[in-house]
């Protein structure tokens, strides 16, 4: 964090001659602050009754002064600039009770265009440190959701911006500061970690100027290009009422894919085929023989006919067994 040096009264170190009617509130003892965390300095209007003197806070610096009203009780407008920019408000108007603030651009946003980039801080974080009322986080000013750009923003019948601007601190002895680029100076910041903080609740009211040509002027029921945007047809509930069906057509399904059967014939290994052991052997048939003795002779040669004796007769005259 760079180190600062508090200027604090300024109000009372304005220009010989210059006279202002503005007052302090009993009670009301907070400060209006500006820290400028930035790298080049920023140049700062404190508009009440007049335009006052031009304040230049340098990098680092904090200028500011207690809360004040003007000669007719409206609060004051603290301008802001950047070199060769437009300037960004700080709109505080205090009471015994409270204070109400807001930023606005104003005098820098281009309806016609959608534009803001001549207002300063565009591409950089703003963050308005409220201790007991709503900050205003702003990564950026392109992309904060709470800052007026258009005069009537103020009036939900009229704004272009979401939600309401002006919000409160409950609290009119605390102090509100701006400050104006935390995030640009040092992210690790409590500053910065504002800005990526929730803010206020809005309402979202800037689709009815997304195509309007400039800031309305009066309410939107009485412009045709301001016409509120159509509201959606609730539910009969006087009928009973189903959630739609989901469209199947739109779902994709995994395709699987699965390994087929191989139906092919296994092949046998192929070699000579060898008899079991037990089939090698000579096969000897059991016969039951009935005997009876034979003493004739024994024809040992080939008969007439060409009938040979069988073998099993044998060659001897001698008598032998033989099958009956």
């Amino acid at each position: 964090m760079k180190i600062f040096t508090p200027l604090t009264g300024i109000a009372a170190l304005a220009a010989p001659g210059f006279v202002s009617a503005e007052y302090t509130i009993p009670g009301a003892d907070g400060k209006v602050q500006v820290h400028n965390h930035c790298e080049a300095p920023i140049f700062l209007h404190a508009a009440g009754d007049s335009e006052g003197p031009e304040h230049t806070v340098a990098p680092g610096q904090l200028w500011g002064e207690q809360y004040k009203l003007k000669d007719n009780d409206g609060g004051k407008s603290y301008k802001i600039k950047q070199e060769g920019k437009s300037i960004i408000q700080f709109e505080v108007t205090p009471s015994a009770k409270q204070i109400w603030y807001n930023l606005s651009y104003v005098n820098c946003w281009n309806q016609k265009e959608k534009s803001g980039a001549s207002c300063p801080f565009w591409n950089q974080s703003i963050v308005v440190q409220a201790p007991s009322g709503n900050n205003i986080p702003c990564t950026s000013g392109a992309e904060c959701p709470y800052i007026y750009r258009c005069p009537l923003d103020d009036h939900s019948t009229h704004t272009i911006i979401s939600g309401p601007p002006v919000h409160n601190l409950q609290d009119p002895t605390e102090s509100l500061t701006l400050h104006l680029c935390p995030c640009e100076n040092d992210e690790s910041s409590d500053e910065c970690a504002v800005t990526r903080s929730s803010g206020p609740t809005t309402t979202d009211r800037s689709a009815r100027m997304a195509n309007a040509p400039e800031c309305p002027t009066q309410p939107f029921d009485q412009n045709d290009q301001f016409q509120s945007c159509p509201e959606e047809d609730e539910p009969d509930f006087d009928e009973p009422w189903y959630p739609p069906q989901p469209d199947y057509t739109q779902w994709e399904y995994p395709q699987l894919e699965y390994p087929r059967p191989d139906y092919t014939r296994p092949e046998y290994p192929q070699g000579e085929y060898t008899q079991p052991e037990y089939l090698q052997s000579e096969w000897t048939p059991q016969t039951t023989f009935r005997t009876k003795y034979y003493s004739g002779p024994v024809q040992t040669s080939h008969s007439q006919q060409g009938d040979a004796a069988p073998a099993w007769y044998g060659s001897s005259s001698s008598g032998f067994d033989v099958p009956y």
